[in-house]
């Protein structure tokens, strides 16, 4: 009896074993099951996406209950497990139709998403605008639900000159860079004051053209050069050590910035019309491109060439976020991912104000609102997340947490070639 008892255990185990293998290399999986309250059933698909080339690892989900569809679509990691979703909460009248998915382990991975107009709207959007909703949201704390979750930290700010951090509202794997006039600031959880002030230069740089954040590094010319250099500045953001990439030949300062494309940046030097590949992976620069070999331009994923005399005449710059001109009635669209784990954020301009929507690249008809801004010429994405400039404030979105204030910076009321940008582990 012992014997076949420690069998039962070790086919237990294998089984256990072989699951999880499968979960964690396989290609994910699609399934259909269905939740039951007294009230409602929701019939839920759910369709996990896995190792799939130039794919996040994502589940992507469908709650259907009362003729009503609501999809999302998340990175979170549950390992490549099966029903996900263990409870809902939902909310119908005249206004809105809402649901709250509850995942495994109790997680709250949306607010309350409400649907009107075939638009879905979180609730810390609408507190205040449906007494009937504001009671469903006040009844939920059977489910450790609280809208403050969503709302902004921004408490025990850290002032240094024109920057003010909220260090409650950094998040442990990002990695933030802000060019200054000498040098650069960097944000993050490594550092011992969340912040630190990187100089670079002896005097103010009030422009400094030739510079751009890759990846993990921060770039610029040798600015206190005159006429031409010889030298990139290379900072990392995670340890804030400072590098230099010297070479033999000068470039001129009238150049300018192709573009960034994986790991390098690309300088057109219009005076000798030359291209130059900088390499932050091997703190190398090469001559890529002149006159007699044409430069390299890279647009919506592909590489072609051009004249280096026409790079001279007009600025010829990449394009690395392609552009959707398949919507309507929007000022910029932009497509982050792919076919299986993307979104598209779509401004819309009403009156001062960009009103920001995200559409699942598997559905592009059920939007979701996610924030309002003034500008939208400094947006970065980091998975699911969006980092973007209001007035002189960086503020993000993503689902589980909402929008928060990480920084800001007062002379970018005065300086609009001061920008960010995130690093991401």
């Amino acid at each position: 009896m012992k014997r076949l008892t420690s069998m039962v255990v070790i086919l237990f185990i294998m089984y256990l074993a072989i699951q999880v293998l499968f979960n964690k290399f396989g290609n994910g999986h699609n399934s259909e099951y269905t939740i039951s309250d007294a009230k409602n059933n929701y019939l839920i698909n759910e369709v996990y996406t896995a190792n799939a080339k130039d794919e996040h690892n994502n589940y992507y989900l469908t709650i259907k209950t009362n003729g009503v569809a609501f999809e999302m679509q998340t990175y979170a990691e549950f390992y490549g497990s099966e029903h996900i979703i263990k409870n809902i909460k939902y909310f119908s009248n005249n206004n809105y139709k809402c649901v709250l998915p509850i995942f495994t382990g109790g997680k709250l991975l949306y607010d309350i998403m409400c649907l009107k107009d075939k638009i879905i709207t979180p609730y810390y959007f609408l507190i205040g605008q449906d007494s009937e909703l504001d009671a469903f949201a006040n009844s939920l704390s059977s489910v450790d639900y609280q809208v403050s979750n969503w709302q902004d930290n921004n408490v025990d700010a850290l002032i240094d000159g024109p920057l003010t951090v909220y260090p409650k509202n950094i998040i442990k794997s990002h990695y933030v860079g802000i060019n200054n006039y000498r040098g650069l600031y960097t944000i993050s959880n490594d550092n011992l004051q969340k912040k630190e002030d990187i100089k670079l230069f002896n005097y103010d740089v009030y422009k400094r053209p030739l510079s751009g954040i890759i990846g993990k590094y921060y770039i610029t010319a040798d600015y206190s050069q005159s006429y031409a250099f010889n030298k990139f500045f290379v900072v990392n953001l995670i340890s804030n050590h400072v590098d230099e990439i010297t070479f033999g030949t000068r470039i001129d300062f009238d150049s300018y910035v192709q573009g960034i494309v994986g790991s390098s940046i690309y300088i057109f030097d219009r005076e000798n019309k030359k291209q130059y590949e900088v390499i932050t992976k091997t703190l190398s620069i090469v001559e890529i491109g002149n006159v007699d070999t044409g430069i390299k331009v890279y647009q919506d994923g592909v590489w072609s060439k051009a004249s280096a005399y026409d790079a001279a005449i007009n600025d010829i710059t990449f394009n690395n976020v392609p552009i959707d001109t398949t919507f309507s009635g929007y000022n910029r669209v932009d497509k982050v991912g792919n076919h299986l784990s993307g979104f598209y954020y779509l401004y819309q301009k009403v009156g001062n104000t960009y009103h920001v929507y995200r559409a699942n690249v598997q559905n592009r008809e059920l939007k979701t609102y996610i924030f309002a801004t003034n500008k939208i010429d400094n947006i970065t994405y980091v998975k699911d997340y969006v980092y973007f400039t209001k007035d002189n404030t960086v503020k993000y979105f993503q689902d589980a947490i909402g929008v928060k204030t990480l920084f800001q910076n007062s002379e970018f009321a005065f300086n609009n070639s001061l920008y960010f940008n995130i690093y991401s582990k």
